[in-house]
């Protein structure tokens, strides 16, 4: 649960406009934004699936959700994964790199699921508020559509 009693959604909300106010794109997301701070949240799960709903809008990402709290699926580690990955009819799973160190390939392999490991894909140098500083990679994907909008996909390697 989410103790609200120290009113952190004011400072966070704060804290973004003073960081991002001067962003060529953060007029176009300000009332969303001030929106989602100025909720009160209950739970930390539920405010980071509104979040991520919010950033898959944002951007143009139209994969489906699913909380493995409404699947079926029993397990921990990588049974668990390839657990849910059956019951959602999975042929892929994609993972991050560090998923080699306790996926079961073999396992996945015999279910007919594919493992496919990615490493983060960082941004091409785009247009920042402080360029005098240098290109900071890696910060957020808030960060890049704040200053870039929708343009932010040509940013992307392919």
């Amino acid at each position: 649960e989410i103790d609200d009693s120290k009113k952190w959604q004011k400072k966070h909300y704060q804290t973004l406009s003073q960081s991002y106010s001067k962003a060529k794109f953060y007029p176009d997301y300000k009332r969303e934004l001030e929106n989602f701070f100025t909720k009160d949240w209950t739970r930390l799960s539920e405010m980071n699936i509104k979040l991520s709903y919010l950033m898959m809008h944002w951007l143009e990402i139209d994969t489906p959700f699913i909380r493995s709290s409404e699947m079926k699926a029993t397990g921990s580690g990588s049974d668990l994964i390839l657990n849910l990955c059956k019951e959602a009819g999975a042929t892929k799973y994609i993972s991050g790199v560090g998923g080699n160190d306790y996926l079961e390939p073999d396992r996945f392999e015999k279910m007919g699921i594919s493992i496919e490991y990615q490493s983060p894909i960082l941004p091409e140098p785009y247009p920042q508020l402080h360029q005098k500083i240098d290109f900071k990679n890696n910060l957020s994907a808030l960060d890049m559509i704040l200053n870039c909008g929708k343009g932010w996909k040509s940013y992307i390697p392919k």
